[in-house]
Order: structure tokens, then C-alpha cells, then sequence
């Protein structure tokens, strides 16, 4: 918060994309740097937290996605699902936005 970030990418020591962007995602490394940056460009103005390591777990069924990512050098178009936690717990990999960062002393009590 205090040096003004725009977005923070969290990950646990486990947290790797070898670990969970590419098996649970489907990503390629190569394509994750690119992918955060289209995100950012077009992400809904009042998202929270963006997680990196679910793909479709904890999505509800039939659920249509909120954004597609695609760009000429990524090796698949990537989507974006509301997370609703059906049946998955945790993040080891994960971004926030400065504005869940602004709420957060306030959401944590």
C-alpha cells in the first residue's frame, strides 16, 4: 500500500508455475508475464483478487467467463472466471488489486 502498487502477485514457497499455473491453468510459463499484463489492461475496474492457480476449480458449474485473454503470442486465449469457492480451499498463487490493498486493514480484523 504505502509504495503505491498497482497490483501485488502473491505466491506461497510452493507457489510456482511449474506447480500450479501450468497443471491447474493450462498456462505455458512463457505466456504468464504476458497474460498478467493483459489482465491489468483489461480487467474489470472493480476487481479484488485474481487467482493464478485454479483454473476452473471453485467456479460453479455451467458459469460463463467474465474475460477472455487473448494476445498473438500466447499459445491459448485464457479466461477469466468469477471465483464462487465450490469445493477449493486455499491460493498459493495469486494477484490483488491496489484497491483490495486500500481495504485491507479494513477487511482483516
Amino acid at each position: 500500500r504505502e509504495r503505491g502498487a498497482k497490483s501485488l502477485i502473491v505466491a506461497e514457497t510452493d507457489g510456482t508455475l511449474e506447480q500450479w499455473w501450468e497443471p491447474y491453468v493450462g498456462g505455458r510459463s512463457e505466456d504468464f508475464a504476458g497474460v498478467i499484463r493483459a489482465f491489468l489492461e483489461e480487467a474489470p475496474a472493480a476487481w479484488d483478487i485474481l487467482f493464478l492457480d485454479k483454473g476452473k476449480m471453485g467456479i460453479s458449474p455451467n458459469l460463463a467467463p467474465r474475460l477472455r485473454l487473448s494476445r498473438e503470442c500466447f499459445g491459448m486465449p485464457y479466461e477469466v472466471y468469477e471465483w464462487t469457492g465450490q469445493g477449493v480451499a486455499g491460493a498459493a498463487l495469486y494477484m490483488v488489486s491496489d484497491r483490495f490493498l486500500l481495504r485491507f486493514a479494513q477487511i482483516i480484523h
